[in-house]
């Protein structure tokens, strides 16, 4: 029997929509969206031809963290409110789809370039943005700028959100390329060019990163650096303290506003509503801690408990992924999330352990950038935030990928999962 083939060639359209798929991660949320949109499509075309699904590394805790879910949903106070968020879920589809479309380590380590380079572009148009007020994003479609001002003596400046909807969404998502980059720079047997060049779109994203005004990104990036030091010993430990050199620079650049933000952080004063957020999301636990309040049932239920602790008009998320996971989904929930976050910082590490050269380094960088993204989590919910997550699970697809790759060129068979 003959097997039905596409009216294109997938192998074609593949690699161009990974590229497309690569370049608007550090774009508009409408850009990430519309491509991974194309991207399910062409993964699901893939899945017909070859009338099977791909097995992936962490179909086990995927399913064991859905199925925490699922109880906490059942359980909760609020089922059908529950079910209904779970369309949020479809972000997912970002790791199949990386991971089924992707072949091997060579191509990852070529989609990370193209990430990379993409988001040094934007966030030099960030840089531009803090000091001339600049929203293409807007503009292009005709309606009125809306950017944050930061007064600065005489001059008033803006908080950076590129081509994003906040400063603080956008800070979330260019610490992630940061950090691949900074994974990349490190890579032996560069030309003392292209190091140049890396160093200068390092100091660029440093400054944009700087220029969000985001707290919490900062001390991420901080903490990921430290832990890689840590982790790779001498040569990467004398790399970090040429990057803490970078960002020492840049923040000399940066002006008054952002060294006024970088002392707030150990004032408790100044993070008064962030601490009574904290506490208010931890008397939710404290009600269900074991299945918590059901999936995507926090707003719903977090009033009372915010009018007890929050002594502010402020009313939202728990500001930490592991917290909102928490009361969402009790500690059954987090330990699940948990559990899936160590299986994938471990197969991030092995794929750069056992990639060569130039490529080590850029998974490496892909790894710091998982590593980051979590840190992040301890003061936003970075999870919940899609500009976010669709980069972290395509970059997890893509260290998979490296360390699993498909059985042939062609794709005839995906891997087993080892």
């Amino acid at each position: 029997m003959r097997h039905w083939r596409a009216p294109f060639t997938l192998e074609r359209l593949r690699p161009a929509l990974l590229i497309l798929f690569f370049a608007c991660l550090s774009v508009s949320i409408t850009a990430q969206q519309i491509a991974l949109g194309l991207l399910i499509l062409c993964f699901a075309a893939q899945c017909i031809v070859r009338r099977a699904w791909p097995r992936t590394p962490l179909d086990i805790w995927l399913a064991l963290f859905g199925a925490a879910l699922l109880l906490s949903t059942l359980l909760g106070p609020d089922p059908l409110n529950s079910l209904a968020s779970y369309r949020r879920l479809w972000l997912v589809a970002a790791w199949f789809a990386v991971f089924g479309l992707v072949r091997n380590g060579a191509e990852a380590a070529r989609l990370l370039r193209v990430w990379i380079v993409a988001a040094v572009v934007v966030a030099a148009y960030g840089v531009a943005q803090h000091y001339f007020g600049l929203d293409l994003s807007r503009w292009i479609v005709g309606e009125e700028t809306h950017l944050e001002s930061w007064a600065d003596s005489e001059t008033t400046l803006y908080r950076v959100k590129a081509l994003q909807n906040m400063g603080i969404t956008y800070g979330h998502n260019l610490l992630l390329p940061l950090l691949g980059l900074c994974g990349w720079i490190l890579a032996p047997g560069l030309a003392a060019g292209r190091r140049l060049l890396l160093a200068g779109g390092l100091f660029t994203s440093a400054l944009a990163l700087l220029f969000t005004f985001t707290r919490g990104a900062w001390l991420a990036a901080l903490g990921a650096l430290f832990c890689g030091a840590l982790a790779r010993g001498r040569r990467v430990a004398v790399a970090v303290g040429g990057v803490a050199l970078l960002a020492g620079m840049a923040l000399l650049f940066s002006g008054g506003s952002v060294w006024r933000r970088v002392l707030s952080i150990p004032d408790l004063q100044a993070n008064a509503e962030r601490l009574q957020i904290w506490r208010a999301n931890l008397a939710m636990l404290a009600e269900r801690p074991l299945t918590g309040f059901g999936f995507g049932n926090h707003d719903q239920f977090m009033e009372p408990y915010y009018a007890a602790h929050v002594q502010s008009a402020m009313r939202d998320h728990a500001h930490n992924s592991f917290l909102q996971i928490a009361v969402d989904a009790g500690l059954l929930g987090l330990t699940a999330w948990l559990l899936l976050c160590a299986v994938l910082l471990r197969m991030g590490w092995r794929a750069q352990r056992n990639a060569q050269a130039e490529p080590r380094y850029l998974l490496f960088g892909a790894w710091l950038a998982l590593l980051g993204f979590l840190l992040g989590g301890l003061t936003q919910h970075n999870f919940g935030d899609a500009e976010v997550v669709i980069v972290w699970w395509s970059l997890a697809a893509l260290l998979a990928r490296s360390l699993h790759p498909a059985t042939s060129p062609s794709g005839a068979a995906e891997a087993a999962a080892r």
